[in-house]
């Protein structure tokens, strides 16, 4: 019995060793497959959890009057950290007001800047106007100080005298036989005395009076300017031709109707014996100022050259017809001046072509009547 109990204890021993014996075997070869997985990436290792960020407070907004219901937010949002890209779309959006408000001002200011430039050409224009329409009436009624009421305005006066300058010239140019030479002669010589009163006048503008201010519109002022040389050369082609009328007028020989003479002191010469009389030319006798002195008249008289007078005995004295002398020296003198006038007419003639207002008028006409535009100053 004892042996058959110890042989059952021994067994029952050994059955405890087995089992002791196999479960370390088991958890080696648990662990060795968890070892096996993790090998073959068939598990994930828990990935470390980042740094949680603590969040602004919210500012909360009014409530409306119908009052939204209360959301759960801790249902609807995790507290999982937001990535970077996250972080800095939120930082551009707040720097964003600040570039907008930036971008507006710059804009506004260009639009600023446009606007006025738009104003200061507008101003630009309406000076533009305003002195067309100045220079318009001062050309058209300016009247110079020795012109009378009948001349009218400086531009009239010219206007007329160059009427005279294109008909005389026309005539001239016409006269192709003696008798419209004749007619035509005559014709100059009042012209030639017009001419002198033309230049007596003074017609001509002023620039300082044309142009007073600043000039806005160079375009207009150079054409008007032009304008106002163009009268001024006419005016002094005016008066070289009125000098040359006063030597024609001095030389053009004595009244055909009349007869001239000029008195000549006669003197006792011997000569070789003989008795001549010889005869100087006397410059001037004044009759006026007669004396006797014991019954012998004395006349005051002065010869050619001489720069002193003296009293002569009447019966010295002779008087000459020298009328056909004068003529035949106004002839010669005469064809010899009638070149230099005629001449003096054609420069005044291609001076006159110059003077076209018309044409200066439309132009100025054009910017002066323009309707004024507005302006915020």
């Amino acid at each position: 019995m004892n042996d058959g109990l110890d042989k059952k204890k021994p067994e029952k021993n050994n059955s405890d060793a087995d089992t002791n014996q196999q479960k370390p075997e088991y958890k080696t070869q648990v662990a060795n497959i968890d070892d096996l997985k993790a090998k073959l990436g068939l598990t994930q290792k828990p990935k470390p959890k980042p740094k949680t960020t603590q969040p602004k407070p919210v500012e909360k907004k009014p409530e409306s009057r119908q009052a939204k219901p209360a959301q759960n937010f801790e249902a609807q949002y995790d507290n999982t950290p937001l990535d970077e890209e996250t972080l800095a779309s939120i930082r551009g959006g707040r720097m964003r007001w600040p570039m907008v408000v930036a971008i507006v001002g710059i804009f506004a200011l260009l639009i600023g800047i446009l606007f006025g430039k738009i104003m200061r050409d507008r101003k630009i224009d309406n000076r533009r106007t305003e002195e067309a329409r100045f220079l318009l009436h001062y050309l058209e009624h300016a009247r110079g100080t020795k012109l009378n009421r009948e001349d009218g305005t400086i531009l009239e006066t010219v206007q007329t005298f160059n009427e005279k300058v294109h008909t005389i010239t026309k005539g001239l140019t016409n006269a192709n036989t003696p008798q419209k030479k004749q007619t035509v002669q005559k014709s100059l010589e009042d012209f030639l005395k017009n001419t002198q009163k033309f230049v007596g006048k003074s017609a001509y503008f002023s620039f300082d009076s044309a142009f007073p201010n600043v000039i806005y519109n160079q375009k207009i002022a150079f054409k008007v300017a032009e304008f106002i040389n163009y009268v001024h050369e006419f005016n002094r082609l005016a008066t070289l031709l009125a000098k040359e009328a006063k030597t024609w007028q001095a030389i053009a020989g004595p009244d055909p109707t009349k007869k001239q003479y000029q008195y000549i002191e006669i003197k006792k010469l011997d000569e070789n014996g003989f008795s001549l009389n010889e005869g100087t030319w006397l410059e001037a006798v004044d009759w006026k100022r007669v004396q006797k002195q014991r019954g012998v008249t004395l006349v005051p008289v002065k010869p050619f050259g001489a720069k002193e007078g003296y009293y002569l005995p009447v019966e010295k004295l002779s008087k000459l017809d020298v009328t056909p002398m004068a003529r035949l020296k106004a002839s010669v003198y005469k064809q010899l001046i009638f070149r230099r006038v005629m001449k003096g007419v054609m420069q005044l003639k291609l001076q006159g072509d110059k003077l076209d207002f018309p044409t200066l008028k439309k132009e100025i006409q054009h910017y002066a009547n323009r309707e004024m535009l507005f302006t915020m100053f």
